[in-house]
């Protein structure tokens, strides 16, 4: 989890009073095969999965399997990590890019065949190796890469059927940087000889949303807000764009230096209350949702599929009622616009 472990405590969110540890989560696809059986017609995101501690043969069986037993209603979001799910556990992270560029490829021929496959990768091989599970149906679940990076984005095109980043602080808090990241993952599919217009583009909308400006002001203060600020852009340099001092330095980098498990309660308060208070809005849409749903305009061009997740409720159980109605409010405003 993004969020240190060391300052979910009661005295800072009444959260920790029924969910005490936010590193404790279930594997996801063992409940997304107990959701399918109750429900015919929710979707269901399996992701971001990291692609460096699975082999693609094995994610193959996994998705090609979810794919029957949710009645083809799964997509999967792969990414190449981050040092806090590697280094506690003695995981090398070395290479992660150049896994992620081999998954891709291999991925594309094990859910469209059972043929078998020799790849030669600069991390990853195979030698005749056979995936016999094979999908529901005619299509394949669909694969989406989450990241950035000229390479990441372009493979999102040529063999992914989609791109997730979380807006607006991976982007630097400019529409236009998006849309034009956006255009290049269109651009590689077109190149490949596949429809850009078929392409899920997700951008993840990381919001403090709620109808009491009050209680929208008291989010912000908290901690796990000021926390949020420097989890959600991607290095210390992006503070710098914005002319503000980053607390770690500009060099800081958080996929690889940051590991929240390891952080004190003493050390993240430290940094937290460091925090620029003008890099909020910089990483978060903030308000209520006519408020959110007018700043987000520039950014909703292209998307197919936006989706939202309210850091409020993180702040304490006395958000959640007011988050829910806000959130409600503002995805039937992005419904009309689809």
């Amino acid at each position: 989890m993004t969020i240190p472990t060391s300052i979910v405590q009661p005295d800072l969110t009444s959260i920790a009073t029924i969910f005490p540890d936010f590193d404790a989560y279930f594997e996801s696809a063992p409940l997304i095969a107990l959701a399918a059986a109750k429900t015919k017609t929710i979707q269901f995101g399996y992701g971001p999965l990291d692609v460096v501690r699975r082999h693609p043969s094995m994610m193959a069986q996994m998705f090609n399997t979810l794919d029957h037993v949710s009645g083809h209603r799964v997509f999967v979001i792969l990414a190449n990590g981050e040092n806090k799910q590697m280094k506690p556990y003695g995981i090398s992270r070395k290479g992660a890019n150049e896994k992620l560029m081999d998954t891709l490829p291999m991925l594309h021929h094990w859910l469209r065949s059972k043929e078998p496959l020799t790849f030669e990768g600069k991390q990853y091989k195979a030698v005749k190796g056979k995936v016999a599970v094979q999908p529901l149906g005619a299509e394949p679940p669909q694969v989406l890469l989450a990241g950035g990076g000229q390479d990441v984005l372009e493979l999102a095109g040529r063999y992914g059927d989609g791109w997730m980043t979380y807006i607006p602080g991976s982007m630097e808090d400019d529409p236009e940087l998006y849309n034009r990241e956006v255009t290049i993952v269109k651009e590689a599919a077109r190149a490949a000889r596949r429809d850009p217009d078929k392409l899920r583009i997700m951008p993840l909308i990381l919001t403090v949303l709620h109808d009491d400006p009050s209680m929208v002001k008291k989010a912000l203060d908290n901690p796990f807000m000021k926390w949020n600020a420097l989890g959600t852009v991607p290095s210390g340099a992006m503070f710098e764009k914005w002319g503000l001092k980053h607390p770690y330095g500009a060099e800081w980098n958080f996929s690889r230096d940051c590991i929240p498990p390891w952080l004190s309660r003493e050390d993240v308060l430290d940094a937290c209350s460091r925090v620029p208070p003008e890099a909020l809005p910089r990483t978060v849409f903030i308000g209520d949702a006519e408020q959110v749903f007018e700043r987000l305009q520039p950014w909703l061009r292209q998307a197919t599929d936006p989706m939202i997740i309210n850091w409020a409720t993180f702040c304490g159980l006395e958000f959640i009622e007011g988050c829910r109605r806000e959130e409600a409010r503002l995805i039937g405003m992005i419904r009309k616009l689809r």
